[in-house]
Order: structure tokens, then sequence, then C-alpha cells
């Protein structure tokens, strides 16, 4: 099973860094992290390709032209994977200023399995 995390993003940089630190530590790691910058204002696009070469995780940045929201970038991703992935998947969406458990993917692989 393919694991995909996207990550919608607007004008949280430091935060976003915390959020691709918890990833990488991580027991299981994603296939892939798609991080869809939403418009931001006052973050660049060499500041967030600077960002995620930090991290040795499958990042693919997607700058989106016009500001669309988090719900709207949710269906979009959604849509997104979808076309890209075959198979059997589990797609986690993760805020750019969360942070989450070095174990929460392998629980989360625990959980599915039993049902």
């Amino acid at each position: 099973m393919k694991l995909i995390t996207v990550i919608p993003h607007y004008n949280s940089l430091d935060k976003l860094g915390d959020a691709l630190f918890s990833i990488q530590n991580q027991s299981i790691k994603p296939n892939k992290i798609f991080i869809y910058d939403d418009s931001s204002t006052n973050v660049s696009k060499n500041d967030l390709n600077n960002l995620v070469k930090k991290y040795k995780l499958e990042l693919e940045l997607i700058f989106l032209e016009k500001n669309i929201g988090q719900s709207n970038i949710r269906i979009k991703s959604l849509i997104s994977v979808l076309r890209k992935f075959n198979g059997e998947m589990m797609i986690h969406y993760l805020d750019a200023d969360d942070m989450i458990h070095q174990k929460f993917y392998e629980y989360s692989f625990r959980l599915y399995s039993k049902s």
C-alpha cells in the first residue's frame, strides 16, 4: 500500500519545516509528499525549494497561481493523487502548522490492516 501525504501551505515557512521534520522522523515514511503552496505572499518559491532540500523525503512542490483555500486544495490534490497512483493507498492530509507523533503512520497502518 502506498502512503501519500498532502500538505496545503500558505505563508508559514517556519511551521512547514516543523511539519516536514515530524514526517522525516516517522518509523514509516510516505511514498510521496505533495506540498501545495496556495499563492503565499510572504514566502518565495526559492525559500520553499531551499527548505524541502533539507529533508530526505520524496517531495513535490506545487505552486498555485491563485489562492484557492485549504478545502479546494484537498479536493484538487485528491483528484491529482488518484490520477497519478494506482492501487491501494492511504492519503494523509497534514496542515503546514501541524506535527505528528513519530509512529503516527505506523499506528495508522496497523489500524488499517486490522479492519
